[in-house]
């Protein structure tokens, strides 16, 4: 019964993340709006399975290229660069949706920001922290997102809490 439940809803679930993906690519400059858009989303990916058509859907919507060629995620991610609460979504968005790798790959790119360091140490020590039944890939990259916080730690230690 639980599984005929689930597919019944799956048809909202779908116009939902729809819905907010349409609301993030629209209000991409409102901070507000984005970190609304950025929660709900995780709420509803969450909610799924890993096989779940609302994830692939929400996945590929997050990697699709616009007109300019540009992907919503990396629009997202640029246009809130100085606030580091939005980082710290849109990077639990990103590992929730994507996996880790990702996160992993922001860091690198922005190795000299903290803005994008501090909240990325932290996606990373609940994803780490927090879950118990990581998919092989998060598991494959846990070496890499060791390295990845010991050397942010290092470049930042006036930034770090413990």
């Amino acid at each position: 019964c639980d599984a005929k439940v689930r597919q019944g809803l799956l048809p909202s679930v779908q116009v939902a993340g729809n819905a907010l993906l349409h609301v993030l690519t629209a209000r991409l400059s409102d901070a507000y709006s984005v970190q609304s858009g950025c929660e709900a989303l995780m709420d509803i990916v969450g909610s799924c399975p890993e096989d779940s058509p609302v994830r692939a859907s929400v996945r590929s919507s997050l990697l699709a290229q616009d007109e300019a060629g540009e992907a919503l995620l990396p629009r997202i991610q640029a246009a809130h660069l100085p606030n580091e609460r939005l980082q710290h979504t849109v990077m639990s968005m990103t590992a929730a949706v994507l996996g880790v790798q990702p996160v992993l790959q922001q860091m690198a790119k922005h190795g000299d920001s903290h803005v994008v360091q501090m909240p990325a140490i932290r996606t990373l020590a609940e994803l780490f922290g927090d879950r118990i039944d990581l998919d092989p890939p998060d598991l494959a990259c846990l070496p890499e997102a060791m390295g990845a916080v010991v050397a942010a730690m290092a470049k930042f230690p006036e930034n770090i809490i413990l």
